[in-house]
């Protein structure tokens, strides 16, 4: 007997060559929709698509047809994934009555969004005013792609492998193009819908104070106008908040007898490097702020010869001397150079190469510095990143028509609750000067709404003209940071200057007492990350506090450490130099027990500024080492570095059950019996 198969169904041989064909099909629609500047919704592919790239791309390995569908899931974004903001805006938002608006915010970055949505969430009605191009503020947008596109191609180069450099220059190529675009867009449209959400209005456009509108005998609003091509609109509101932001400054020189040669692209600013299309040969950063330093790091961690340029004194001013000595160490691992001599010359070639040249300079044998026929010192690059500080955006905008008094750099004059010279008129962020930070401009835009509006909507509220103290929320006053931190953060290689302009030094006085009231954490997005709340043990030791050293002088300080590389979470990450700092103050005595409350914790490595927000909750919460070391972590996390902190800080101190021998191991930072100090994080 026969056996008959049966046929097969229709269209399986079309299914089947389809499937067979699939990444191929992927691949072509993904060229086919691409833009030019490159969409950032699409996968990025390489220019030449192997088998084991493919495969490795395609990880864990997926079959022709789950290919198809994956790659047909990115083309087929859903609207609210690829919506770009809408900032045309044909016309302005048209008003119900002829009220004034309660509070007007110029700016809608960390500071302006914060200020505007928690307003609003008073009961405010609040309008915000921005240029169309600057919309959602940088907050630091850049240097973040940056080292996010250094992560990822690092990452598939690790895959990949073959010849490390030339991968990574071609991956930075094709990949970071998209990712910055992707980052752009994705933060414009999060600060609109936050912005529509809390029923702000919104108006895009150039703002000017208006002149007339400020009466010091009649201070009950300010008046704004808002123009644009097709037309202006004038504002009334009973408050006012500046908050537009800073950019790069451009100096002539970079100190007297040597100027900055400025190109589109050999020298260029914090802002242009956002179009760094190609990766240089090598790379000179000028400063030694948190853009200069995170800049240097990144660049250096994807194997770019790197040096950076700054006063000795100008490197992170701000950090710890313990978490300076770590950063340098770190630093000096990852080959960057570190020059803090005067400039001589500094000059663009006619090869492309930049060229400069430096007082007094010794060393630096093996390093990118080296010796010419003369005997001076030279280092030559192929990129120079000038980031020696940041001018104000408050030119243009009116501040002296209405009693807005603006300083060096262009920074607007405040006092401690961030009031001008005019009493409607509030100043945040950047365009007051230092820190510079998002997280310190997203606070002081709270303590303003606070102080506005907080009291008021509970029946206690305050008039504009009043200056009165008033209770503050939340408000414990960051970290004690010296005057001298912050003097001539700017210049980096001019002299300081002892006999600075009296109005000078008022003005960074008064930015140094609203830097004393933040509480925000301080995070620094370097390689490897450090971040900080609360007091270091030098800054505690400056107040009059002491160490705890015996039981009979009734408290003092105590500290503790663990390290990346005793735990095995910290293993596995590679970072085997990180390290958390916890520092408490022994509190009690006269027949009461004695408590350990947490006053500042200091984090360097992998993932430290996820891990930082944890301790500025212990701190401004007024925890104890012992609620910390008693307290539930999930087990093999990084999270567990506090709870081994907080037992190493217990062990030494001389209030605790948990007290050892005196020959505890010595931490980062802690003198020895012998007179030394560790001073590396993690040093043998």
């Amino acid at each position: 007997m026969t056996r008959r198969h049966r046929p097969l169904p229709r269209g399986f041989f079309l299914v089947a060559l389809l499937a067979a064909l699939a990444p191929l099909h992927c691949h072509l629609l993904v060229k086919a929709f691409q833009r030019p500047a490159g969409n950032p919704f699409l996968p990025v592919w390489p220019e030449k698509i192997t088998s084991q790239s493919a495969s490795q791309a395609l990880n864990p390995p997926l079959s022709p047809i789950l290919s198809s569908i994956r790659c047909l899931v990115r083309l087929q974004a859903t609207p609210d994934q690829v919506r770009l903001p809408d900032l045309s805006q044909t016309a302005f938002p048209e008003k119900e009555d002829d009220t004034p608006y309660d509070l007007i915010v110029l700016g809608s970055g960390p500071a302006g969004e914060t200020a505007g949505c928690k307003a609003a969430q008073l009961g405010q009605k609040v309008a915000i005013i921005e240029i169309k191009k600057a919309f959602g503020g940088p907050t630091g947008l850049t240097s973040k792609a940056v080292r996010e596109a250094a992560k990822r191609i690092l990452k598939t180069v690790d895959q990949v492998g073959g010849d490390r450099m030339k991968q990574i220059r071609r991956l930075w190529k094709k990949r970071f193009p998209a990712l910055k675009s992707e980052a752009e867009v994705y933060q414009a449209a999060e600060t609109r819908d936050r912005l529509v959400k809390n029923d702000c209005h919104l108006y895009i456009g150039s703002a000017l104070l208006v002149k007339d509108s400020w009466d010091p005998d009649n201070e009950d609003h300010v008046t704004v106008r808002v123009c644009r091509p097709t037309g202006c609109v004038e504002l009334r509101s009973r408050y006012l908040v500046i908050a537009t932001g800073s950019r790069p400054s451009r100096p002539k020189e970079l100190r007297p007898g040597v100027p900055i040669p400025y190109t589109s692209r050999l020298v260029i600013d914090a802002t242009q490097i956002a179009n760094l299309k190609e990766l240089p040969d090598s790379l000179a950063v000028i400063g030694g702020g948190v853009i200069s330093v995170e800049y240097a790091t990144v660049f250096a961690a994807m194997g770019l010869p790197t040096s950076l340029l700054c006063r000795e004194e100008a490197f992170l001013p701000f950090l710890p001397t313990e978490l300076q000595t770590a950063i340098k160490a770190d630093m000096a691992r990852n080959g960057i150079e570190v020059i803090h001599n005067p400039v001589s010359r500094f000059e663009v070639g006619e090869d492309k190469m930049v060229r400069f040249e430096f007082e007094g300079l010794r060393g630096g044998e093996g390093g990118p510095v080296e010796e010419d026929d003369g005997g001076r010192r030279q280092l030559e690059v192929g990129l120079v990143l000038y980031s020696g500080g940041r001018d104000a955006n408050s030119e243009k905008i009116g501040c002296e028509e209405v009693g807005v008094e603006v300083g060096k750099y262009g920074r607007i004059v405040v006092d401690k609750d961030f009031r001008t010279g005019n009493p409607r008129v509030f100043a945040i962020g950047d365009v007051i000067g230092p820190p510079g930070l998002a997280s310190f401009a997203q606070q002081s835009a709270r303590v303003v709404t606070d102080l506005l509006f907080r009291e008021e909507r509970e029946g206690r509220g305050r008039t504009g003209g009043e200056k009165g103290e008033g209770k503050r929320r939340g408000l414990m006053g960051q970290a004690e940071v010296t005057l001298e931190d912050w003097a001539g953060g700017d210049d980096f290689f001019a002299a300081p200057d002892a006999n600075a302009e009296e109005e000078e030094q008022k003005e960074r006085e008064r930015s140094l007492a609203l830097l004393k009231r933040m509480e925000a954490p301080l995070t620094l997005w370097t390689v490897p990350e450090i971040a900080s709340s609360g007091m270091s043990t030098e800054e505690a030791l400056a107040r009059g506090e002491r160490l705890a050293e015996t039981e009979e002088q009734g408290g003092g300080i105590v500290f503790g450490y663990a390290f990346f590389k005793d735990l095995a979470r910290g293993r596995l990450s590679g970072d085997l130099n990180g390290f958390l700092k916890i520092i408490a103050r022994a509190e009690g005595g006269s027949g009461q027990k004695m408590r350990h409350t947490i006053i500042g914790v200091h984090i360097v490595g992998d993932g430290a500024n996820e891990l930082i927000q944890l301790g500025s909750m212990l701190v401004h919460s007024h925890s104890t080492l012992e609620e910390l070391s008693n307290m539930p972590f999930a087990a093999v996390t990084l999270s567990c570095l506090y709870q081994v902190a907080s037992d190493d800080a217990l062990c030494r101190s001389p209030f605790s059950s948990m007290r050892k021998p005196a020959d505890v191991a010595v931490g980062v930072g802690e003198r020895t019996d012998a007179g030394r100090v560790r001073t590396g994080a993690g040093a043998d």
